[in-house]
């Protein structure tokens, strides 16, 4: 139930993203560019882990970018509220 609930929160937050991305009028450079950390974080530590609990372990190595990604959604609340 963890995991999957992990994983969900995980694709909640990039499918968010990508329509803040699309609704954006700001420069989406340096957001597109952590979207492509994030992934290739995500993809260099797929391709050699096949176990469900390794995987899990290795979902933390790309924690941070996805919070910075967190953080961009809600920069943009807190500007049109200003």
């Amino acid at each position: 139930i963890i995991v999957i609930s992990e994983n969900c929160f995980r694709i909640l937050i990039l499918l968010l993203f990508m329509l803040y991305i699309n609704n954006s009028n700001s420069s989406n450079y340096f957001k597109i560019l952590f979207l492509i950390f994030f992934l290739s974080i995500e993809l260099s530590w797929s391709l050699g882990t096949f176990n469900w609990g390794t995987a899990i372990r290795h979902h933390i190595c790309s924690l941070g970018v996805l919070s910075i990604l967190t953080a961009y959604l809600f920069e943009n609340k807190t500007n049109n509220e200003k």
